[in-house]
């Protein structure tokens, strides 16, 4: 999830790397010495930019999307767990979202870190590595969309229509929502 923000990084201490080794070391030629240690400090200073800009962006607050309704308060608030729901209605698994700040929706793959793994769901190949978030946020539970292949819809439990998340907008949920990440019901109970 943060491998853009491990790269930048090792960019950056390989800038300041670079800068030293060329500033300690006899180039016997200046111009290529200057360029080299130019060079280190721009890769330094762009990582550096880079990595207070996405802490910046991830300590704002979560945007309230368009189509996010007006809840009833003791609704969102109550959320404490998410259930993974079979076609007939019927629970397969639950996860605690007890003490829980933000949890990725997605298949393991082994190489990334989801928390809520669809990987045994029998629609696995519709749903992305990671394919959606749950972040809590000012006391309210919200459901992204990652720009995942098939999208993320929600059925709302207020009025029971199914709506298409947009990717990048977080939408507040409440108790009895269901998330469905491809075909995939996930019950917020």
């Amino acid at each position: 999830m943060y491998r853009k923000q491990i790269t930048t990084a090792l960019l950056g201490m390989a800038g300041i790397v670079l800068s030293m080794t060329a500033y300690l070391t006899d180039l016997g030629n200046l111009l290529l010495t200057g360029c080299l240690i130019a060079l280190g400090l721009v890769l330094f200073v762009w990582s550096l930019v880079s990595l207070i800009l996405f802490l910046r962006h991830t300590a704002e607050p979560a945007p309230v999307s368009a189509m996010e309704m007006e809840p009833e308060p003791e609704l969102s608030a109550g959320i404490t767990q998410l259930n993974w729901l079979s076609e007939k209605g019927d629970i397969l698994k639950t996860w605690d979202l007890f003490n829980r700040t933000g949890l990725v929706i997605g298949r393991d793959c082994q190489e990334n870190m989801v928390d809520i793994d669809l990987a045994k769901s029998p629609y696995a190949p519709l749903i992305d590595i990671e394919h959606a978030v749950l972040n809590y946020a000012n006391s309210d539970w919200y459901v992204e969309d990652l720009s995942s292949r098939n999208g993320t819809q929600l059925c709302k439990a207020r009025d029971g229509r199914k709506y298409q998340l947009t990717a990048g907008e977080p939408c507040k949920v409440e108790i009895g929502d269901i998330i469905i990440v491809g075909m995939t019901q996930l019950e917020l109970a």
